[in-house]
């Protein structure tokens, strides 16, 4: 694997912000204005992290019972 670049840490650092903050229900999207990747970024882990939530939360309804034959 190569070596990541300062940037490129910022920018997977801003993404896991981004889930770690729709976790725990928070936005922090002006905190990255001014530097558009980092916003980016950053709002793409917030939106992952959501859509994460949203699937978590539908559960499936199993009919079947299984039996120790």
């Amino acid at each position: 694997m190569n070596a990541l670049t300062t940037e490129e840490m910022e920018e997977w650092w801003a993404e896991e912000q981004g889930l770690i903050d729709a976790l725990l229900h928070r936005d922090y999207t002006y905190e990255y204005e001014g530097r558009p990747v980092l916003l980016e970024r950053y709002v793409m882990g917030l939106a992952d992290g959501r859509a994460l939530i949203q699937t978590a939360k539908v559960r499936p309804t199993c009919h079947h019972r299984y039996s120790a034959s």
